[in-house]
């Protein structure tokens, strides 16, 4: 299930331009009372008061200071163990009606972290799923293949996408060719490291959607996991991923290695409907967010960005405490998972 060095590059080029495709201050004044000039005593009181607001404002922009500082600290120390993980496929179709080799591509972008310094990477299941359902690829791809004839040929998609006959026609003049599956964890300094997909869970609505994949490195650095059940209501929290929307074209390339840091709140506790624990937060993430880390003030996992509405701000996760569930499941010992 690896791919060479030399495969991964060409693959990566492809997927790489495919993917890259935010007390109140105001005075109140009273006219009730009517201008005066201050005795010795008001002077003595305002000077006295005056500067206990000034130690107020002093100690709040000095937490204010050190929690930034801390948080800072805490990006810089995680984002090394956040990857992007890439999985899918890729084909060259050659299209005898006109002579043109087509080049298409199924699969998606999505975040992980490592889990032990060997190796281990924890993600969605759905970020991997169509690396590892190859005959789900191989339909998106004939699908990607139907919309650039049709966009070659001025057709309309639905038309076409309808018509027995034309899908016939087609299938029988066009010949697939150098198909490869798309299976690539990008580090931050930009190693592209083939994954091999060690277990993988259920789909979303089942609370399992956890894959755990595995690369070949040594001294990786690697997350911590939380006990998501001493997380509380409004509890801060930090979400870092590779969120698509952070890909635009005006960037210089460089930027695609480097993870983006969002934050917000613990909004809820919820559930799934077969019972498993969900909990809602509130800060931003969006597609290529799904696998990356939710994390707590100490820079541990509490839960992994899972799903979410298209309303900014209402994001849900799995909870650490099902994934380190799905790992024991998946033959962790428990000395790799306290780490």
């Amino acid at each position: 299930m690896e791919l060479s060095s030399s495969t991964g590059s060409s693959m990566f080029n492809i997927v790489q331009k495919q993917f890259r495709a935010l007390f109140l201050a105001s005075t109140i004044v009273s006219s009730l009372v009517a201008p005066c000039f201050a005795s010795p005593a008001d002077t003595q009181f305002s000077n006295k008061y005056g500067g206990v607001q000034t130690q107020q404002k002093q100690i709040s922009q000095a937490t204010e200071q050190a929690k930034s500082n801390k948080l800072g600290k805490l990006a810089k120390s995680t984002q090394p163990a956040v990857l992007r993980i890439i999985a899918g496929c890729t084909a060259k179709i050659y299209w005898s009606d006109n002579k043109k080799t087509y080049e298409v591509t199924a699969g998606g972008s999505g975040s992980g972290y490592f889990v032990t310094a060997d190796g281990y990477i924890v993600t969605n299941a759905h970020v991997t799923q169509l690396y590892q359902n190859k005959k789900q690829c191989v339909k998106e791809l004939a699908e990607s293949f139907v919309v650039q004839l049709a966009k070659d040929y001025n057709l309309s998609l639905d038309q076409l996408s309808q018509d027995k006959d034309a899908l016939q026609y087609i299938a029988e003049h066009s010949q697939p060719q150098e198909f490869e599956q798309i299976n690539l964890a990008i580090l931050p300094n930009g190693d592209k490291l083939p994954f091999q997909a060690i277990a993988s869970g259920a789909p979303v609505d089942q609370g399992r959607d956890i894959a755990i994949l595995k690369v070949k490195i040594k001294n990786a650095p690697f997350l911590k996991l939380a006990d998501s059940k001493q997380v509380e209501l409004l509890d801060h929290i930090t979400v870092v991923g590779y969120p698509g929307a952070a890909d635009i074209n005006i960037l210089a390339s460089p930027s695609f290695y480097v993870a983006s840091f969002t934050d917000g709140k613990v909004s809820a506790k919820k559930q799934l409907p077969d019972g498993s624990p969900v909990l809602q937060i509130s800060a931003p993430a969006t597609h290529g967010n799904s696998g990356g880390p939710v994390l707590n003030d100490k820079g541990k996992v509490i839960g992994m960005v899972t799903f979410g509405s298209d309303v900014s701000g209402f994001i849900f996760i799995i909870p650490s405490e099902t994934i380190t569930q799905y790992l024991r499941q998946a033959g962790f010992s428990e000395s790799a998972l306290s780490n």
